[in-house]
């Protein structure tokens, strides 16, 4: 076999395997950001606007698998309380086919004239249509409680995270958060997030939509340089062989 038919056989293997890779690791995209709303009579207590995900293990026959649930735009209803007896604000979100996601906002127990995060409650169900061929099939309950201060806003304020926050529910369900910004216990009908008395996230961790499209562009860059590479090595080759036929 001669020079050049070498040169592409190899390359030729090469990008068959790079085609064939499979990009289990990679991070998915930042979910969609949806807007909630809690009204009760002519008072809006609750109003938050966040994209979610869901990273959801479960088994199979034959391995461990993870799936990554987004609370979509379309086909999600929301409802709540803003007077419930022991003095919450209660968001209900209720996406795909009876799932159901809670939070509970109450008094912050410690700063003061302000509230915060107490419980998110997590009702899924495991089937065969997003989990394909689960063993643990059947519904499940998660109920986080937060650490005193989470998520904290002053009264007549709110808060905002623009940056991804991931909650652990369990020892293994996560829920991801981008975008976040939300306001309780508000007391007129304003569907508006003033933008004074914002209190802010010191830090998160995870991917970013701005870190999404940083991998986007790597992505791009190496393929684009594999072509290139590709391109080059097939002149030389090419012009090698031609000099060896001149002589």
């Amino acid at each position: 076999m001669d020079l050049r038919k070498s040169v592409l056989w190899t390359l030729t293997i090469v990008l068959c395997e790079l085609s064939a890779l499979k990009c289990d690791n990679v991070v998915p995209q930042a979910p969609p950001t949806n807007n909630y709303t809690v009204t009760d009579g002519n008072v809006t207590c609750v109003v938050m606007t966040a994209g979610i995900r869901l990273t959801i293990p479960y088994v199979t026959a034959t391995k461990n698998d993870t799936v990554n649930i987004t609370i979509p735009q379309n086909g999600t209803t929301y409802s709540g309380m803003c007077s419930k007896p022991d003095g919450t604000n209660q968001l209900n979100i209720n996406f795909l086919d009876n799932w159901n996601l809670t939070f509970i906002f109450a008094n912050s127990s410690t700063v003061d004239n302000s509230y915060e995060w107490q419980l998110a409650i997590l009702s899924y169900i495991i089937d065969s249509y997003y989990f394909p061929n689960a063993t643990n099939s059947g519904k499940h309950n998660l109920t986080l409680t937060f650490p005193n201060g989470t998520n904290a806003a002053q009264y007549n304020g709110s808060y905002r995270c623009d940056r991804t926050q991931d909650v652990p529910l369990s020892n293994s369900v996560t829920m991801t958060m981008v975008n976040l910004i939300y306001r309780a216990f508000g007391s007129d009908n304003q569907t508006d997030i003033s933008s004074s008395r914002v209190s802010t996230c010191l830090g998160s961790h995870g991917i970013s939509p701005e870190t999404d499209l940083a991998l986007a562009l790597a992505v791009g860059i190496a393929l684009g340089s594999c072509i290139v590479l590709t391109v080059v090595v097939y002149v030389i080759a090419s012009r090698a062989r031609g000099h060896k036929n001149l002589k």
